[in-house]
């Protein structure tokens, strides 16, 4: 009896000591557990400034719920891409919150003149120095320093130019007709047709330059440069509510090559596409 109790206390020691290897993991560094910087949600947020000494702060100011636009130093369309970048930093994870005291310690942390800062409404998120321990970025906001990941600070490097839209059209306006040189598509009876005729080229080869006009994507947009226009080319547009009127845009064709490079004089802007472009937008050779 006594052997047999001395073994049962045994397997007791033995399963507690393996349950304490399983839970503990001696050797197995922890998962650190991450906070976000903030409980701020995108819809929130309404205004975001940039700042930094390089480069003339950039101003965002949200115009309905998806659409930001660009209001310094120029107004302008905006890319969504790199609005949303912006808005991700809010939301960026922590590995560490510093004691509530680093806050009046500002200049160990390179906070006291941080190197950028990005402003939601009220609220003011500074850069300061890396820790070259951990690579992690220190950051102050509300009063409160953290670490998060140096990758983040690449927004606040960004100019303006950065953020405007790379798309040609806005989104919603539907092209109806366009005046190429040497070509005029139009939306005849439902179907695309081509003038000087084309018998044979298909409607939807016409549709399909149409359709390239109204997607393009350019690889880059600046101020324009006030160098010659070599053509234009007009474009209308169907109403894009009831009761409204067509609407009509001009676009510069500045250069062939080596890029494709068209103007947009109502907003001042030139969009520069790849080469292959050139013959796609304004003609039907591939």
């Amino acid at each position: 009896m006594n052997k047999r109790w001395l073994i049962n206390v045994v397997l007791v020691i033995a399963i507690a000591i393996l349950s304490a290897v399983v839970l503990l993991q001696p050797g197995v560094e922890k998962p650190v557990k991450k906070e976000r910087i903030s409980a701020i949600t995108d819809a929130e947020i309404n205004r975001i400034t940039i700042e930094h000494s390089k480069a003339p702060a950039v101003v965002l100011a949200r115009k309905n719920k998806d659409d930001w636009r660009l209001v310094k130093p120029r107004a302008g369309r905006t890319n969504p891409f790199m609005v949303s970048g912006t808005l991700r930093i809010i939301r960026a994870q922590s590995e560490q919150r510093l004691p509530e005291d680093a806050g009046t310690n500002l200049e160990r942390y390179g906070l006291a003149s941080p190197k950028g800062r990005i402003r939601y409404d009220e609220h003011v998120l500074a850069f300061g120095d890396t820790n070259p321990v951990n690579n992690q970025q220190y950051v102050l906001l509300d009063n409160q320093v953290y670490m998060i990941d140096r990758r983040y600070y690449q927004a606040v490097s960004r100019t303006y130019i950065d953020f405007l839209s790379r798309q040609l059209i806005e989104t919603g306006r539907k092209p109806v007709k366009l005046k190429l040189p040497g070509l005029t598509l139009a939306v005849v009876k439902g179907s695309w047709q081509v003038a000087p005729a084309q018998p044979a080229l298909a409607s939807d080869r016409i549709k399909q330059l149409a359709d390239d006009w109204q997607h393009a994507q350019a690889l880059y947009v600046k101020p324009y440069e006030k160098k010659p226009v070599q053509n234009w080319v007009t474009l209308w547009f169907a109403p894009e509510k009831e009761g409204a009127r067509q609407t009509t845009l001009r676009v510069g064709i500045v250069s062939r090559t080596p890029e494709l490079v068209l103007y947009r004089p109502d907003e001042g802007l030139q969009y520069h596409f790849p080469q292959g472009l050139n013959k796609r937008m304004l003609s039907f050779e591939n």
